[in-house]
């Protein structure tokens, strides 16, 4: 039986936070196919030109150009891209933007260091448990 692996993409423009989580996704789930994007309206622009629908996306919540907000809005209005999991993360708590992200169905916002171990930790939720259940 082939396994057809899981895709995800990252908009971060850090590289440091782009090695963390690339290191971090090798070591919890190797198969996922990455894509990175640099800032929102990158990404838009390569899910849209190339007719991608990622298995998840990971968001920083003030990365360039447009906020994960923005990001989201405008995901839900695609058709490909209405229902993809978004998980959003700031290392800086925005506690009020919370229920806004929420209704706009990001799947998780977690505000915590941007470190390995947290990253592993997102990951583990996502690809390897019932992440439905975990994260949020």
């Amino acid at each position: 039986m082939i396994q057809i692996a899981k895709s995800c993409l990252l908009i971060n423009d850090d590289p440091i936070d782009q090695a963390i989580f690339v290191e971090a996704l090798l070591d919890v789930a190797p198969e996922t196919l990455f894509m990175l994007a640099r800032n929102s309206v990158e990404a838009l622009e390569i899910l849209q030109e190339d007719n991608l629908s990622p298995d998840c996306v990971f968001v920083e919540l003030s990365v360039p150009g447009i906020d994960a907000l923005q990001f989201l809005k405008a995901m839900r209005k695609t058709d490909l891209l209405r229902e993809v999991p978004v998980i959003v993360h700031s290392s800086v708590p925005a506690h009020h933007r919370v229920i806004e992200l929420q209704e706009m169905g990001a799947l998780a916002i977690y505000f915590r260091p941007y470190n390995y171990q947290g990253v592993c930790n997102v990951l583990n939720l996502y690809f390897k448990q019932d992440y439905k259940n975990n994260l949020n």
